[in-house]
C-alpha cells in the first residue's frame, strides 16, 4: 500500500513539473521576406553560392527587398532603390522616373537623358500624343530604367536565357479615358437595362493580332442594381462609358551576338487590368457612377521574355516579338484605346 502511494506521488509530481514547464511548439511560420545577393553587374539573385558550393540564404552578404507591386521591388534599407522583377529568382536594379506624359518637353527630356531608343522611345512619344489628343480624364506614368550606378557603360544587366546578357525596361501607366456616349444604352430602362455587356481585348501576338472576350457577361441592371428599380421602367436614361486601365509593359533588350555591349530590344509583353466605368444620367440630370468587374491580362511570356528575345535576336522575320494589348471593346458599341498601344 505504501509503495502504491509512493508511486502515485511520483506520478503526480512529474505531471505537476510538466505542467509548470514552458510550452514549446514547432515553428511552422513561412517567412515572406526576400533576400537577394548581388551578381556584381546590377542584377540580384535570390540565392548565392558559398565557399562550399552550397546555396546560402539570409547571411551577411544578402540584402532584404520588399514588394512595391507585382513587377517592382525595393531595398528594405533604402526604399528609393528599386528593382525590376525579371522572374522569381532574378531582379535588376532600376531607377524610377515619373513621366509627365502630357508634356512633350518632359518626355523628350527623359528620352535624351537616358538615351532611350527603339520601341520604348516610340511608345513614350505615342503616349504623349494620346494624352494630348484623347483628353484623358487622368493619367499617371512611371518608367523604370536599368540603374546607371554601375561600372558597366550599359548600366545594370543580367545574365539570362542561354547565357546571353540582357537588360529590361518597364513602363507602367494608370489612366482613365474620356467618357463616350453609348447610344445603344440610351433610352427607356425597359429597353436597355437587360442588354448584355461584353468586354473584348484586342492584342498583338508577334506580327498578328486577335480579339477575345475577357471578364464576365453583365447588364446595366447587374451594374446599377437597385437604382433602376427606383424608377419606372418607362424612364428614359442616358449612358456614358469610360475605360479605366493599369498597364505595365516590359521591354527586354539582348546583347548583340556580333557587337559586344550593343543591346537592342527584341521582346515586349504587357500585363495589367481594366474595367469599364459607367455613368448613367437619370431624370433631373442626376449622375450615377458604377464600375464593372475588373478584368486581368498578362502575356504568356511576360516572365520569360529573355527566352523570346534570344529567339528573335537575329530578327526571325519580325523586328520585335510582341504580345501587347492595343484596345478594349465594349461589344460593338465602342472601342477604347489601351493606355499604351
Amino acid at each position: 500500500m505504501v509503495n502504491i502511494k509512493k508511486f502515485v506521488s511520483v506520478v503526480l509530481a512529474f505531471i505537476l513539473i510538466m505542467l509548470c514547464m514552458p510550452t514549446t511548439y514547432a515553428d511552422t511560420t513561412v517567412s515572406t521576406a526576400i533576400y537577394v545577393f548581388s551578381n556584381n553587374d546590377g542584377s540580384y539573385s535570390t540565392s548565392a553560392n558559398n565557399s562550399n558550393g552550397l546555396r546560402a540564404f539570409n547571411n551577411s552578404s544578402s540584402q532584404k527587398i520588399a514588394k512595391q507591386n507585382n513587377d517592382i521591388f525595393y531595398f528594405d534599407a533604402n526604399p528609393n532603390r528599386k528593382l525590376i522583377k525579371i522572374n522569381n529568382s532574378m531582379f535588376l536594379e532600376a531607377e524610377e522616373i515619373n513621366v509627365n506624359v502630357k508634356s512633350t518637353a518632359a518626355v523628350n527630356s527623359i528620352i535624351s537623358a537616358y538615351s532611350i531608343q527603339g520601341k520604348l522611345r516610340e511608345d513614350l512619344l505615342q503616349t504623349n500624343q494620346m494624352a494630348l489628343s484623347l483628353d484623358w480624364e487622368s493619367i499617371d506614368a512611371q518608367l523604370y530604367v536599368p540603374t546607371r550606378n554601375t561600372s558597366n557603360s550599359n548600366g545594370a544587366i543580367y545574365t539570362g536565357y542561354n547565357g546571353a546578357r540582357y537588360k529590361d525596361y518597364v513602363y507602367t501607366a494608370t489612366a482613365q479615358s474620356s467618357y463616350y456616349n453609348i447610344s445603344q444604352l440610351t433610352g427607356k430602362i425597359s429597353a436597355v437595362a437587360a442588354k448584355t455587356l461584353q468586354t473584348f481585348i484586342v492584342r498583338s501576338l508577334g506580327s498578328s493580332s486577335a480579339s477575345s472576350q475577357i471578364g464576365v457577361l453583365l447588364t446595366l441592371q447587374d451594374i446599377f442594381g437597385s437604382l433602376f428599380e427606383s424608377y419606372p421602367t418607362s424612364t428614359s436614361i442616358q449612358t456614358q462609358v469610360s475605360s479605366c486601365e493599369t498597364k505595365t509593359r516590359r521591354y527586354t533588350y539582348i546583347e548583340s551576338p556580333v557587337y559586344a555591349d550593343s543591346f537592342s530590344c527584341r521582346a515586349i509583353s504587357d500585363t495589367g487590368s481594366q474595367y469599364f466605368r459607367y455613368l448613367t444620367i437619370t431624370p433631373g440630370q442626376l449622375e450615377h457612377f458604377a464600375n464593372a468587374d475588373t478584368c486581368y491580362y498578362c502575356g504568356d511570356n511576360y516572365y520569360n521574355l529573355d527566352e523570346m528575345a534570344y529567339s528573335y535576336r537575329f530578327g526571325g522575320g519580325i523586328e520585335v516579338w510582341k504580345e501587347t494589348v492595343s484596345s478594349f471593346k465594349l461589344n460593338a458599341f465602342q472601342s477604347f484605346s489601351s493606355v499604351n498601344p
